[in-house]
């Protein structure tokens, strides 16, 4: 089963949140694509794409993460382009 790290949205202590998204984002079967865009935190959306990507080997899905940020450059890596 795919996770839905946007689940953790509601969530206001900061810690809980982040511990929340890196356990949806990075579960062995990875994220919801489409839940990606409903995740609020920058970091961890561009997290939840690269996984995705990683997980479908979608190079698609690196264009939706963040120009310039570590997790762009390890998804463009993925499939070559980096």
């Amino acid at each position: 089963n795919n996770s839905m790290p946007s689940l953790c949205n509601p969530l206001t202590i900061e810690n809980q949140r982040n511990d929340c998204y890196a356990k949806g984002v990075q579960t062995p079967t990875g994220p919801v694509a489409s839940d990606c865009a409903s995740v609020e935190s920058a970091i961890w959306k561009d997290k939840c794409y690269y996984r995705a990507a990683y997980i479908a080997y979608n190079q698609t899905l690196c264009s939706f993460v963040r120009e310039g940020t570590s997790d762009r450059r390890s998804c463009d890596e993925l499939f070559g382009s980096g």
